[in-house]
């Protein structure tokens, strides 16, 4: 199981390589270098905090971060589903803890948010 430690240091990582955090590096031969060498320098990282905790592949790495931003990003819609049920008043939902709430920083406070002027429902009619 990964540590808070390892976690903390994931983060820390994301902050100060956006590009990775985002999947913004192109899917050129020199981006898809680019990427792995910066997951192989983040797997580095974060099987050295300590030798108690989980060691990965930097692919492994790279699955455990898809995985945790994509159920980060499902409790945020769960919660914001809740707040509009409710009027805007409080949700039933746990609140982030704060290294979800520094993930949802570096994704961006509109990350998975429909893009405006965008149909994503072809048989609904707006």
């Amino acid at each position: 199981m990964v540590s808070v430690e390892q976690l903390t240091a994931l983060i820390e990582y994301m902050e100060s390589h956006t590009e990775v955090a985002l999947g913004r590096l192109n899917r050129s031969k020199e981006g898809r270098s680019q990427t792995k060498r910066l997951w192989e320098e983040c797997a580095a990282i974060l099987n050295s905090v300590s030798a108690d905790c989980v060691s990965k592949t930097p692919d492994q790495w790279r699955v455990y971060y898809n995985e945790y931003k994509s159920k980060l990003m499902k409790k945020i819609k769960i919660e914001k589903a809740e707040i509009k049920a409710t009027g805007g008043g409080p949700s039933k939902v746990t609140p982030l803890t704060p290294l979800q709430e520094r993930l949802y920083n570096i994704l961006g406070r509109d990350f998975g948010e429909p893009l405006q002027g965008i149909r994503h429902n072809p048989l609904s009619v707006s």
